[in-house]
């Protein structure tokens, strides 16, 4: 995928088709727990959705890297999503955007805003019913439950996380 990159590159390809590899290659790179490599393809490939004027592609750059809050790369995850949101996204979009900002600020100390964002998150995914969108808020909705007394609300959460999973075919995130 890196010299697929490299060829459209100096072939003069467009930044929307650059963006769509470049996240391509990200993704792979996430899989293979290539996490910092993850990251900068993401931001190459959000700023040449950006120059493509490609907004849903700034977006798929974003949450490529879901869930990791590694210190080093949380700041990239957290600029790409607000370059994401500032572009009005759909529901599910926003909702799984929200998400990922809610699990930044829970690792890092802010659980008001963690309760905000994860709360906003779960709220939009559920009005728009997708199924990515609601498993990504329910697993940030549960970062902020920090009391004993949220027991239903967490069986409520793993009830929703095991529908939405099923539905999105992610059979493992039901676990």
């Amino acid at each position: 995928l890196q010299d697929a990159a490299d060829s459209l590159a100096a072939a003069g390809a467009g930044d929307a088709e650059l963006a769509e590899v470049l996240v391509r290659l990200a993704t792979a790179e996430f899989v293979a727990g290539r996490i910092p490599d993850s990251a900068a393809r993401s931001e190459a490939a959000a700023d040449a959705a950006t120059r493509a004027g490609r907004p849903d592609l700034v977006a798929q750059a974003a949450l490529v890297l879901r869930g990791v809050t590694n210190p080093y790369v949380a700041p990239v995850v957290e600029s790409l999503c607000r370059r994401a949101l500032a572009a009005d996204p759909p529901t599910a979009v926003r909702a799984r955007l929200l998400s990922e900002l809610a699990a930044m600020a829970a690792e890092n100390g802010d659980p008001a805003e963690a309760d905000r964002l994860a709360a906003e998150a779960l709220r939009l995914a559920e009005q728009d019913g997708d199924a990515l969108a609601v498993l990504d808020a329910a697993r940030a909705r549960e970062l902020t439950l920090l009391t004993a007394d949220s027991v239903g609300e967490r069986l409520r959460l793993s009830r929703l996380a095991i529908a939405a999973a099923a539905e999105a075919g992610q059979p493992l995130s039901a676990v």
